[in-house]
């Protein structure tokens, strides 16, 4: 059997996820789980969905854009447990979600 020498191009790597292409996708595909996350409500009250930008960095990866979403409301996590609106929205835009239980 023939050994695999791969070998990765780290900073190849890094270079394209500092990229502005990655960058704009990145805020992109934010923006599309922000307006599928949109719209439900608690209570007769809409919760306000919240996007942020930011510099993602440690672990194995280099810098990076980053964006979160987020229900800006006091019963988001509640909402999230039950109903799974930001994970719902994030598998409709064609995102992996995984749980870390």
């Amino acid at each position: 059997m023939a050994k695999n020498n791969l070998r990765l191009d780290s900073p190849g790597i890094a270079e394209v996820l500092a990229s502005g292409e990655v960058a704009a996708e990145v805020q992109s595909l934010g923006r599309a789980v922000a307006a599928r996350a949109s719209g439900h409500t608690f209570h007769d009250e809409v919760i306000p969905v919240r996007t942020r930008t930011r510099i993602a960095s440690g672990g194995r990866l280099s810098p990076r854009t980053a964006v979160d979403v987020s229900l800006a409301h006091w019963a988001g996590m509640q909402l999230e447990g039950k109903e799974g609106i930001l994970s719902r929205a994030a598998s409709s835009v064609g995102l992996q979600v995984r749980s870390y239980r």
